[in-house]
């Protein structure tokens, strides 16, 4: 009796494991397309591009938007509905997208500044010049420059937490020194 009890029971668990729903990206993806676009380039200067991001920086950057963690310069349209499983679906999706951001106007003088500074502060945890990560860093590569100053303003004035060596790379730049980053990862082709 036992026995048979067990088995009914696994067969229930595993037909459920077998009904359990894959997310639906196409509507998860409903209020992100409006600004991040259908393959993840942004439509606005303000907004960064996610296509070919790295699905485990979006994941914890999603999570933490959901749990309303994370500070950001953008309006915050992630659903505090969303599932692990639908953040994880979301954050797969845009790490697969290899649309190629486009060209953005650069001040050649701030790339040049930006690429000093990046070479001592940022290259250890953002290598090729932002094309790669360590530490589950975001890639930089071809980034919006006004999001990515906008979100510099964010971690120099303490609303938006600094994370493993960023407080140290940012320690004794001025708010000039860092948009002359941005204009250096802008200026950086995305592959």
């Amino acid at each position: 009796m036992k026995v048979r009890t067990l088995v009914m029971m696994a067969g229930i668990l595993a037909g459920g494991a077998a009904q359990a729903e894959t997310p639906d990206v196409d509507a998860l993806l409903m209020p992100c397309v409006a600004c991040h676009g259908a393959q993840g380039i942004s439509s606005a200067a303000h907004i960064p591009h996610l296509n070919g991001q790295l699905a485990s920086y979006l994941r914890d950057d999603l999570s933490a938007l959901v749990q309303g963690r994370r500070k950001t310069s953008v309006v915050n349209h992630v659903p505090a509905t969303w599932s692990i499983a639908e953040i994880n679906a979301v954050a797969r999706f845009y790490e697969t997208r290899q649309a190629q951001r486009p060209p953005q106007p650069v001040d050649a003088q701030k790339v040049e500044l930006g690429e000093t500074i990046y070479q001592r502060r940022c290259a250890e945890c953002h290598p090729d010049s932002g094309r790669a990560s360590e530490f589950d860093s975001p890639l930089m590569a071809a980034q919006n420059i006004q999001y990515l100053i906008n979100e510099m303003r964010l971690f120099v004035s303490g609303e938006r937490k600094f994370v493993y060596k960023m407080d140290e790379a940012f320690h004794g730049l001025s708010m000039q020194d860092l948009e002359a980053v941005a204009h250096f990862f802008a200026s950086q082709p995305q592959h």
